[in-house]
């Protein structure tokens, strides 16, 4: 049985596959039972799974478990790559503690309500005892603490949580200064992200090739927004839900169906087809 796996896999255009979860393969957190099936039947056929998302190691747990991964993940929007299979970072990018500082008070200022969640690894560390209440936290139930930036001995990735439109004056508030050293980006509307500049979901396939030995022309990669726009590019296959940005769309060779249409239902069938 193993042989003939690895005789299946051989011939797999693109054997190892890569997905966003928030807007891709989840809609409301939540991957629906038609995704499983396909991801399944894509592991059955040979192929190997990852996935790639904002999200830290904790809240990624349950849908690697789910889904049954067997790639390192990348996490942290590309600051991190973990292993599940060893409960461990293979690689991981930082954030000055300094400029973290710098950063919330330039937000908080301009938006003093914002939710400033710091991402040391582990629990999430929300830093504003004022800010509001972010719904994904309160809705997932993921683990935080309340704390401060100084007691946190890494920063893998900043986060300001909260309106749009505010968190678009925290950008203009933080970019002049920090934009240069660090990546600063939308994930979603609702979370604006600072990232270290070699960080990135690119980055982070790009060291998995690298390091993992997986040609990069065999793998394929499915997002849905500007922060998966790189990886989405490099991959040998780029793949976007029909919902996606359009600006999103332009990039990807492929495009499937809606995030709330079982995207990963049709990007498997054409997965397979290429065998």
């Amino acid at each position: 049985m193993l042989e003939k796996t690895k005789k299946r896999r051989s011939v797999m255009k693109y054997p190892y596959l890569y997905c966003d979860i928030d807007g891709t393969l989840a809609d409301q957190s939540i991957i629906s039972e038609e995704n499983v099936a396909a991801l399944k039947k894509y592991r059955q056929a040979g192929g190997k799974l990852g996935l790639a998302t904002g999200r830290v190691e904790l809240i990624t747990e349950s849908y690697a478990k789910q889904l049954d991964v067997d790639l390192p993940c990348i996490l942290y929007n590309g600051a991190a790559v973990y292993d599940f299979s060893i409960h461990t970072f293979l690689h991981t990018e930082t954030v000055d503690t300094a400029d973290v500082l710098a950063m919330m008070e330039l937000g908080m200022k301009v938006y003093p309500q914002v939710s400033v969640e710091i991402c040391p690894g582990g629990a999430t560390v929300l830093a504003n005892p004022h800010g509001v209440e972010d719904a994904f936290i309160t809705r997932e139930q993921q683990p935080f603490v309340y704390g401060k930036a100084e007691d946190c001995e890494r920063i893998i990735k900043l986060m300001f949580y909260g309106e749009p439109q505010q968190l678009k004056q925290v950008e203009a508030a933080i970019r002049p200064a920090f934009g240069e050293k660090y990546r600063i980006l939308f994930s979603q509307p609702v979370y604006l992200e600072v990232l270290p500049k070699a960080a990135g979901k690119e980055s982070a396939l790009a060291w998995i090739s690298q390091n993992l030995n997986i040609p990069m022309e065999q793998i394929c990669a499915m997002g849905d927004f500007d922060n998966d726009v790189g990886m989405i590019q490099l991959a040998g296959l780029g793949a976007a839900p029909a919902d996606a940005p359009e600006r999103v769309k332009k990039q990807a060779e492929f495009i499937s169906d809606a995030h709330d249409c079982h995207a990963a239902v049709k990007l498997v069938e054409y997965l397979l087809s290429q065998i």
